[in-house]
C-alpha cells in the first residue's frame, strides 16, 4: 500500500516537474496517465476494490474502442502523407513548407531547414538532423510556429517565378494556433489532400492578405497518379 502510494505521489510530481520545467500548458493526455495508478490504489482498498476494478476495466474498454472505430483517435498515416508532400515537389517542383512536426517530417524524407528552435529541439533544424542517418533529400522550411502576419509576410514575398507552395500541416490542436489555417481557408488553395490527421494544400503566389475565403471548397482524398508516385518512391521507413 505505502509503495503504490509513493509511486502515484511521484507520477503526480513528475508531471508538475516537467510542467514547470517545459512552461507547457498541462495536456489532458498528460494527466490522463495518472488515472489508472489512482485506480490502482483504489484497487487495494478492500471497500473501494470492486468500484476501482468497474472503472479501470471499463477506461480501457472505452480506449480501444474509441481508437478502433472512431477517425479522430486512429493512427495518423504521417509516412503516406510526408511522401505525398516530396512527391508534389517532385512533380511541380513547389517548395515544400512543414506546417507539422519537424522531426516526423525529417525522419520520412524531408531535409528539414529552419533557425532554433526546431520545436521540440532548441537548436536550429540543419544540425539537430546531422548527427541521424535519416535518408533526407528535398529541402523543406520549418513553419510550424509561424503567426499569421508570418505567414501572410513570406507568402506575399513571393515572385510568381517562384512557383507553388506545397504545406503539410498536421491537423491536432496543438497546430490550431498556427498562422497557417486562416490562410490555408482562402480560395488561393489550388489542390487539397487529406490524409489521416494531415492535411496537404498546393498554394498559387504570391499571396495577399486580401485574398477571400474559399467557398466551402471540398478536401479531395489522395488522387489514383498521386498516390502512385508516392508509393513508386523508394521507401525511408517502415
Amino acid at each position: 500500500m505505502m509503495r503504490l502510494a509513493a509511486a502515484t505521489s511521484l507520477g503526480c510530481v513528475e508531471v508538475l516537474a516537467l510542467y514547470v520545467a517545459t512552461h507547457v500548458q498541462l495536456d489532458t493526455r498528460q494527466r490522463a496517465g495518472l488515472v489508472p495508478v489512482f485506480l490502482l490504489l483504489l484497487m487495494s482498498l478492500p471497500r473501494t476494490f470492486a468500484a476501482a476494478l468497474i472503472l479501470l476495466s471499463g477506461g480501457w474498454l472505452a480506449a480501444d474502442l474509441r481508437a478502433q472505430f472512431l477517425p479522430e483517435y486512429q493512427k495518423e498515416d504521417y509516412r503516406d502523407a510526408v511522401q505525398a508532400a516530396l512527391s508534389l515537389h517532385r512533380q511541380t517542383g513547389a517548395e515544400l513548407v512543414i506546417a507539422a512536426d519537424p522531426v516526423g517530417s525529417a525522419y520520412y524524407g524531408a531535409d528539414v531547414l529552419g533557425p532554433a528552435p526546431c520545436y521540440p529541439i532548441l537548436v536550429a533544424c540543419g544540425p539537430a538532423f546531422q548527427s541521424v542517418p535519416w535518408p533526407r533529400a528535398i529541402p523543406a522550411i520549418n513553419a510550424g510556429r509561424w503567426n499569421l502576419a508570418r505567414v501572410q509576410g513570406w507568402l506575399s514575398s513571393r515572385d510568381e517565378r517562384e512557383g507553388d507552395v506545397v504545406v503539410l500541416l498536421r491537423l491536432d490542436r496543438n497546430h490550431r494556433d498556427s498562422g497557417w489555417p486562416p490562410v490555408l481557408a482562402t480560395d488561393r488553395v489550388e489542390q487539397r489532400l487529406r490524409f489521416q490527421g494531415f492535411e496537404i494544400d498546393v498554394l498559387k503566389t504570391p499571396i495577399h492578405s486580401d485574398a477571400q475565403p474559399a467557398l466551402d471548397k471540398p478536401a479531395s482524398s489522395a488522387s489514383p497518379s498521386l498516390a502512385a508516385a508516392a508509393n513508386s518512391m523508394e521507401p525511408v521507413h517502415k
